[in-house]
C-alpha cells in the first residue's frame, strides 16, 4: 500500500490527539466518536486508519498509540458497546445511526475492529497476503471478423 509515511508520523508523534506544543488535546470533540464521521476527526478514525495501514504493510501496532487506545477502551459501556458521539452539524436527508448518547452499532464495530487488532498476539494479527506476481494477459484469438466488434460495443 502506498501511503505517505509523514501522515502517519504526524499523528503518531502527537499520540493521535495531542498538540505537540502543549500536550493538550487539540480539539474538544477528539474523543466524541460519531458516525458517520464525514470530514470530522476523532481518535477512532485515526486508529482505524493506522490499523488498515499496518495490516497492509504487515507491521505491528505502534506503541505511541497506546494512550489513545486505552482512552478509547475506557469509553466502552458495561454492555460492551460504545455510545454515539455528538451529531455533526448540517442538514441531512436522514441520520444513518442512533441519536447522541445511545449505543451505536457502527461506532462499536469500528472500535472492536481496532481493539481486536491492537490486542492480538503477533502471530495472530491479521495481515494482507502477498499479491501474486503479475502475469501478462494475452487477448483471446479468433478468426471471426465479429470478434473485435463485440468488444468495441
Amino acid at each position: 500500500m502506498s501511503r505517505p509515511p509523514w501522515r502517519e508520523e504526524y499523528l503518531l508523534r502527537r499520540g493521535l490527539f495531542r498538540r505537540l506544543s502543549t500536550g493538550e488535546p487539540f480539539n474538544e470533540h477528539v474523543f466524541s466518536l460519531a458516525h458517520p464521521r464525514r470530514a470530522y476527526y476523532h481518535v477512532l478514525a485515526a486508529a482505524d486508519y493506522l490499523r488498515a495501514g499496518a495490516i497492509a504493510d504487515g507491521a505491528a501496532p505502534d506503541p505511541r498509540m497506546a494512550e489513545a487506545i486505552e482512552r478509547l477502551r475506557a469509553q466502552r459501556q458495561p454492555d460492551g458497546r460504545w455510545l454515539q458521539g455528538h451529531r455533526l452539524a448540517g442538514r441531512v436527508w436522514f441520520h444513518p445511526d442512533v441519536p447522541t448518547g445511545e449505543p451505536s452499532k457502527w461506532v462499536t464495530l469500528q472500535a472492536l475492529r481496532v481493539l481486536t487488532w491492537w490486542d492480538a498476539p503477533a502471530d495472530r494479527r491479521p495481515h494482507r497476503p502477498p499479491s501474486p506476481p503479475a502475469v501478462p494477459v494475452r487477448p483471446p484469438r479468433s478468426t471471426s471478423p465479429w470478434f473485435g466488434f463485440i468488444y468495441l460495443v
